[in-house]
């Protein structure tokens, strides 16, 4: 079963589910999230594998490896890379109140503190 059809599955069971009424607001709240995530899910786009590999090779090409000798060709996919996470105006003006108070190097504080926090942000 392909991730997509496992997906579609779960979507057609939960629209069947019948909820108690005693806690029905919290239950159709989850309900629908889960359904909404989902569909979210379907409309991802397939990766396609960047490289292949078997038992002793690795490649860019698929028709340079053989399988009868050397195990079976496993396709090698890409990491997504996560989004970049940007600092709201608010954040900018805490920093910048945070490090100018201290009237040494301001401007360099200021700059490293941008720098922590989008690390902190981006990298966790």
């Amino acid at each position: 079963m392909t991730k997509d059809e496992a997906l579609k599955m779960a979507i057609d069971f939960m629209k069947t589910l019948t909820i108690d009424v005693g806690i029905k607001t919290w239950n159709e709240k989850h309900r629908k999230e889960a359904i909404q995530a989902c569909k979210e899910a379907l409309e991802q786009p397939a990766q396609e594998p960047v490289a292949w590999m078997n038992d002793i090779a690795f490649s860019m090409d698929k028709d340079e490896l053989t399988a009868d000798k050397f195990g079976d060709i496993v396709p090698l996919y890409t990491h997504p890379a996560p989004s970049w996470q940007g600092l709201s105006d608010d954040e900018i003006m805490n920093i910048a109140r945070e490090s100018y108070m201290s009237r040494d190097g301001g401007d360099i504080k200021f700059a490293r503190a941008i720098e922590a926090k989008l690390k902190e942000k981006n990298y966790g």
